[in-house]
C-alpha cells in the first residue's frame, strides 16, 4: 500500500501494507493446485450460491410469469383504447392520456420483469457453472504436473513437447530465441490464465496479531471464449484449426 509513503494519515489501522509478491503468489498457486485436485471444495461453494441465489430470489419463475401476463394484459388494454377513440367514444386527448398512463405502468412492469429474468438466467448459470468447474478442474489436475515440471531435468523430447503443447514460440523473440527462457515464461503464463480463471481477488489481511492472512476469493462465471493450453483437446493446433473452421 503505498498510502503508507505518500499518505500516512490515512493509512487504516488494519491496513497490511505489505507483502511479499513471491510470497503471495507461491500461495495463490498453492491454492490452485488444491482446489484442482479436490475439486468439491469449488463445488461446494458453489452449491451454498445456488441455494443464497435460491432463498434471496424466492418463486422468481412465478412472479416473472405474472409480471408477462400483466404486460399482456396491458397491451389489450392499449388496443381497447385505441379502438375506442376510433369508434368516436372517447377523445383523441383522453386517448393520448390513457395511453401515456398505460404505456407508464408497461415500462415499470418491464423493468421488473427484465430483472426477474435476469436473476434466473444468473441462478441457471450458476448450476451450469458446476458442470463446467468439474470438467475443468479434473482436465487441469492432469496438466498440472506439466506446468510444476523442472525443465532443466527433463530430456529433450519432453522439451520439445512442451514446447509445443504451450506455445512458447510466441515469447522467443521477448526473450532473444532463449527457448528456456520462453518455455518458463510460457509456463508463467498458462498459470497465470488458471488464476484470473478460478480467482475473482485475493485479499490481504491484518489479522489483531498483526499477522497477515492471505484469502483468495473464487471466480464464479465461466470466462467467455476461454481456452487453455494445458489439456490435449484445447492445443494451440486445436485452437488454430477452430479458427479455421470459423474463418470457412
Amino acid at each position: 500500500c503505498a498510502k503508507k509513503d505518500h499518505q500516512p494519515e490515512n493509512v487504516h489501522k488494519d491496513c497490511p501494507g505489505t507483502i511479499g509478491a513471491k510470497k503471495l503468489d507461491a500461495f495463490v498457486w498453492s491454492f490452485v493446485v488444491t482446489i484442482c485436485k479436490n475439486p468439491e471444495i469449488i463445488q461446494n461453494a458453489i452449491d451454498a450460491k445456488i441455494a443464497l441465489l435460491q432463498q434471496e430470489q424466492g418463486d422468481i419463475e412465478n412472479e416473472a410469469n405474472q409480471l408477462q401476463n400483466e404486460l399482456e394484459r396491458l397491451a389489450e388494454e392499449k388496443q381497447w383504447v385505441i379502438t375506442t377513440a376510433r369508434k368516436g367514444k372517447i377523445s383523441d386527448d383522453d386517448m393520448e392520456k390513457q395511453l401515456a398512463a398505460l404505456d407508464f405502468q408497461s415500462n415499470e412492469l418491464q423493468r421488473m420483469r427484465d430483472d426477474k429474468l435476469a436473476a434466473i438466467m444468473v441462478q441457471q448459470q450458476t448450476e451450469q457453472l458446476k458442470d463446467w468447474a468439474n470438467q475443468y478442474l479434473s482436465n487441469l489436475a492432469n496438466g498440472l504436473n506439466l506446468l510444476e515440471t523442472a525443465i532443466e531435468e527433463i530430456s529433450e523430447d519432453e522439451f520439445f513437447e512442451i514446447y509445443q503443447t504451450l506455445g512458447a514460440h510466441r515469447f522467443e523473440e521477448k526473450y532473444n530465441g532463449d527457448k528456456i527462457a520462453s518455455l518458463k515464461w510460457a509456463i508463467l503464463e498458462e498459470k497465470r490464465k488458471i488464476v484470473r480463471t478460478l480467482i475473482s481477488k485475493v485479499l490481504v489481511i491484518k489479522e489483531e496479531s498483526g499477522e497477515k492472512r492471505i484469502v483468495p476469493i473464487l471466480a464464479f462465471e465461466t470466462p467467455e471464449g476461454f481456452t487453455s493450453l494445458v489439456y490435449d483437446y484445447q492445443s494451440l493446433a486445436y485452437v488454430e484449426q477452430m479458427k479455421e473452421m470459423v474463418a470457412k
